[in-house]
Formats: C-alpha cells, structure tokens, sequence
C-alpha cells in the first residue's frame, strides 16, 4: 500500500465502514420469498436423473428433454438446456462418484494454488483463513451433496484455479477458463475479460487462444441450440427473460454462497463489500475485474432462485476478503501512526 497521512487513512477506514454498513443493511433481508431451495434441490436431482438414464444408453438431449418437461420447467429458450458437457461426460462413467472424486481433486488443486499465490503477500494465517472459506465448503458441495451434478460448482472451480494458476501457468489456466466455458456459459464473461487483459498487454499468442476458444465456444453453443429445436415443440413452455434488474440484493444472495448462504444476509452483504474492496486493493488487476463484473452482472440477470450462480465466482469472493484483512490492518497501523508521511 503506498505512502498515505494518517488522516487519509482514517478516512478510507471510515468510508470502508460506511460502505459495509449500507452493504449489511441492503442484504438483510433475502430478495425473494417462498422457498427457493426446493427449486435449487429440484434442479440437482433432475440432473442426478439425467445422468443416470444417459448411463442406461438414452441420449443426453432426450433425458432432458423428457425430465424438463416431466418436473415442469420451461423449454424454451434453448438456454433452459444445459451444456452436455457435464452430464453427459458423467454418464460415460463406470460410475458418477469418480466425477465426485474428480471434482474434488479440482477444488483441492484451486485451494493449493491460491494458497500458494498468497502466502507470499498476506502471510501464512492469513491465506489459510482464504483456504478455509474456500476449500470445506466446496468439498463438503461436492462430497455430502448431490451437487456435484450442478454446473456451477465445477465452472466456478475450475475459473478459480484458472485465475489461481496464470500467473505460473499460463497454458494450464488457459485450458482451465476454456473447460469451465464449455461447462457452463456463464463463464463467458471470465473468458472476455482474460481476453481483454491479454490483448491490452499484448500478449498476442495468448490472445488468439483465448479468442478460438470463443469462437469454438459460439460454434458448439449454435450446435447445442440445433439439436434443442429439434427437441422442443410450439406448445412446450417458455420463460425468455431472465433480466430482472434485482440490484445489489440479488448479487448480496450470490456472494453468499461464500459462506454456502449459511450466515445472515446482512452480514454476507457487508463481507461483499469487504471482498470488493479487498479485490480491488490486490494489484490483481484480473481478480479485481473478475469479481465487479460478476457482481454486477448478477445485480442485473438472474432469476430470484438463481442466486446458486454464485458458486460461479465466490472462490475468488474468499480471496478478496483475505486482501481486505492485510489492507485494513495496514490502514489502522497508518491510522495509528503520528501525523507525518510515512
């Protein structure tokens, strides 16, 4: 952190606490009534049953289909058809618990890499904290749960080892940003924004990469959007919007998955802040424009029961967070000093 009075930084700790306060007092409250666990729960074993029956030899676009219409969800637009990547690749599998096992190892991998990026900068316990508000939480998803069937969890694992691992990897994230993209499109926006960065530092390789794995993506998207139109018919159900304007209650729901949205709104809703501002005092300039454009993203789209996208990005929430703690112990040991530069 550079040089700054001890004025200037009582002044951010003050805003800091404004901001988390508003934040906690904006989030208090869940954004929708009714319980939207049911839905999330049906999402789950509808997938579970998908690939249970692709593993009996039924294809993938006619198990959904069927089970979409069976549950009751809406067919059209091709978007309420999720990408086959995941359920189908688990239902080529002697067995779904070695996608669980997989997972797993994914998560651990994104866990040791972060930690590794971190302990350098926020020193051991403090990375450790970032661990444990990551890795548990995740694991316990994908091992006491059927949420190993859910896309966003793989997707939101495999951008945050993404993210973890460029600095040291570059081709490995490359593939890992593409992999969680093919998973699930909500990893576009990640994609775009590592395409961005590439392409404002010039790195041209990286950025052609990054670019034929969009267009690849775009191909295989149209494909997938074929293949359900031959599958839906005039008179099945539709639910084209999912714009819903919901603000910062709507993103405070998807944070919380942080915390897999056991704590209070209120106090996921001043974390988040906390996280945004840890993120954008990192120097990680990609964590930091990861993290406010999902945010944002999800104060605009998203259907009150979708707040579970958050497992897109909440890793990196953690880590954020961790940065917060190293900044404001920084400003109050500032904040404390005697009034001259230091």
């Amino acid at each position: 952190m550079p040089a700054m009075r001890p004025n200037s930084a009582r002044a951010i700790l003050v805003v800091l606490a404004i901001a988390a306060g508003v934040g906690a007092y904006c989030g208090r409250r869940p954004h929708v009534t009714g319980n939207t666990k049911d839905v999330k729960k049906s999402d789950v074993y509808m997938h579970q049953t998908v690939v249970s029956r692709v593993h009996a030899g039924e294809g993938y676009y006619h198990a959904l289909g069927d089970e979409l219409r069976r549950q009751g969800y809406a067919l059209r637009p091709f978007f309420h058809w999720r990408l086959p990547t995941l359920l189908w690749s688990l239902g080529q599998l002697p067995h779904p618990r070695i996608g669980q096992a997989v997972l797993a190892a994914l998560i651990a991998m994104m866990v040791g890499a972060w930690l590794t990026l971190l302990k350098p900068r926020l020193g051991f316990p403090i990375a450790c904290m970032a661990a444990v508000l990551v890795g548990p939480p995740m694991i316990g998803l994908a091992f006491m749960t059927l949420w190993y069937f859910q896309h966003e969890l793989w997707a939101g694992a495999l951008v945050a080892l993404s993210l973890g691992m460029y600095r040291r990897n570059p081709p490995a994230a490359i593939v890992c940003g593409l992999a969680a993209l093919a998973i699930r499109e909500l990893a576009l926006l990640y994609v775009v924004i590592m395409l961005v960065f590439a392409i404002r530092e010039r790195r041209i390789k990286e950025s052609l990469v990054w670019a034929m794995g969009i267009i690849a993506f775009a191909a295989f998207l149209a494909i997938h959007a074929v293949i359900v139109s031959k599958h839906v018919g005039t008179s099945d159900p539709s639910d084209p919007s999912w714009v819903r304007l919901a603000g910062w209650a709507h993103t405070v729901a998807c944070a919380n998955w942080m915390f897999l949205s056991v704590t209070p709104y209120w106090l996921g809703g001043a974390a988040l802040v906390l996280a945004i501002f840890g993120a954008v005092c990192s120097g990680e300039r990609r964590l930091a424009a990861v993290v406010i454009l999902y945010c944002a993203a999800f104060a605009v789209v998203g259907k009150p029961f979708n707040d579970y996208w958050g497992l897109m990005y909440s890793p990196l929430l953690a880590v954020g967070l961790a940065f917060s703690i190293r900044t404001v112990v920084d400003l109050a040991l500032k904040a404390t000093a005697a009034d001259r530069v230091l």
